[in-house]
């Protein structure tokens, strides 16, 4: 079963207010709600029909039919008044702001209005005319009105709102519709920035120190995590090639420094022997050559023309060879230094204290 509607005059809206059933027994009965609203300034009394469209089919789909329930429409009196104005206003304080506010008859009986106005206490609102006489169907008139504060701040609610009632003291229905204003109460220039702003808003003055507060909680973390993030970079980063060079000229300085520092640690006497003992293991140990009565080893390969003639045996010990270390001061190694670093800086050593 399909059910639809007919068609009905503009503004006026149908629609079942229960679900439609989509099948039915044999022998059996089923019932439906339908929820109509009347278009404004519809005549009272007997007027328009509602048709009700009814499709249905066998299960076997072997016989369609239609049917078509028609439902007349009585309206009834009724008394409805709208209203309209502007969504959103700012009254500066102190200083009266006007506006206008609409009244519509949307009923479908000529009316009387008698307004009225629901405000905050310190926000006056002043209308031009508080009643409304001989107001025909679908009639609308305009009603200027001020609004003043003089100590409110921030964000207020106007609600305008009417009773209407019969010319003809006949009973009707009565609808009561109403629109809201909001009212925008600025400063008069003693609050200003973000002060003013949130005043404007309905929050207090102190409201600023909250903001600030979290506004400098907010810096300092970004600031501390920015400083982590820095040191965390660094601590991974290998040294440069120039720290490497800048760090072994450090060490290089300090071997050669020859002045004296409050942190010198002095080493104690150093005698001959362990003098001797260290250029001993300083020098290479190269081979002696051979004795007197030895045998040379034969050279590989023969010399071009004729071989030269034996070279003379040299007699006693051969000469001191020279060695490759610079030689100590008469004061033996400086304080706090090894032989290793007298081996590489020694020479240096020498040139700058004038004993090379």
């Amino acid at each position: 079963m399909d059910w639809s509607f007919g068609t009905l005059p503009d503004g006026w809206q149908v629609g079942f207010a229960s679900t439609t059933p989509g099948g039915i027994a044999q022998g059996s009965t089923s019932s439906v709600t339908v929820s109509l609203l009347v278009g404004a300034g519809a005549s009272p009394g007997p007027g328009e029909t509602l048709s009700i469209i009814v499709e249905a089919q066998t299960l076997d789909g072997t016989k369609q039919l239609q049917k078509v329930a028609e439902l007349g429409i009585v309206v009834l009196p009724s008394l409805w008044v709208t209203f309209d104005t502007e969504s959103r206003v700012e009254v500066p304080q102190g200083s009266p702001l006007s506006g206008n506010l609409s009244v519509t008859n949307s009923g479908n009986i000529a009316c009387d209005v008698q307004l009225s106005v629901a405000s905050p206490d310190g926000l006056e609102v002043v209308l031009d005319s508080e009643s409304l006489e001989l107001m025909a169907v679908g009639e609308t008139r305009t009603i200027s009105y001020t609004l003043s504060s003089d100590n409110l701040r921030g964000l207020q609610v106007v609600t305008f709102s009417g009773t209407p009632t019969a010319l003809s003291g006949e009973s009707a229905a009565v609808t009561n519709e109403s629109t809201t204003l909001e009212v925008t109460v600025t400063g008069d220039g003693q609050a200003d920035g973000l002060a003013g702003i949130l005043e404007s808003l309905g929050l207090p003055q102190w409201t600023v120190a909250i903001f600030a507060l979290l506004f400098v909680a907010l810096v300092g973390f970004a600031v501390l995590s920015l400083r982590r993030v820095n040191m965390n970079v660094e601590n991974a980063m290998p040294p440069s090639s120039g720290e490497i060079l800048a760090s072994q000229e450090v060490r290089r300085e300090a071997a050669l420094d020859i002045g004296v520092t409050n942190d010198d640690q002095m080493s104690g006497a150093v005698s001959a022997d362990e003098l001797a003992a260290a250029l001993a293991q300083s020098q290479p140990q190269l081979a002696l050559p051979p004795l007197p009565g030895t045998q040379a080893p034969t050279p590989a390969g023969l010399p071009p023309g004729l071989p030269p003639s034996p070279a003379p045996v040299p007699e006693g010990l051969p000469p001191e060879l020279p060695s490759m270390a610079p030689p100590l001061p008469p004061g033996g190694l400086p304080a706090g230094w090894t032989m290793e670093q007298w081996n590489h800086y020694g020479r240096e050593y020498l040139e700058r204290t004038g004993q090379a």
